[in-house]
């Protein structure tokens, strides 16, 4: 299974963090969520996370006694 995970992201930027992959979806302009131990999508359908033009990077950090946050990078755009 991470091997097909890995083919697949030959075109996409990929996250894994405490078992959610956070997939980069640049010409969909979104994140998608997948389940971090199987790869599937989580309850069988797709969760998009909306985005700025042509995500390309993703970190997750947290700060102590704060939840985790997802950062998003984009390749393209107009600038601040």
């Amino acid at each position: 299974m991470i091997a097909a995970i890995i083919r697949w992201s030959a075109r996409n930027v990929f996250l894994i963090c405490l078992a959610t992959i956070f997939v980069a979806l640049a010409g969909m302009n979104a994140v998608e969520v997948r389940d971090g131990r199987t790869g599937q999508r989580i309850a069988g359908a797709p969760v998009y996370i909306p985005t700025g033009w042509y995500p390309s990077a993703l970190a997750v950090t947290r700060a102590p006694h704060q939840r985790y946050r997802l950062w998003v990078t984009n390749a393209k755009g107009t600038g601040p």
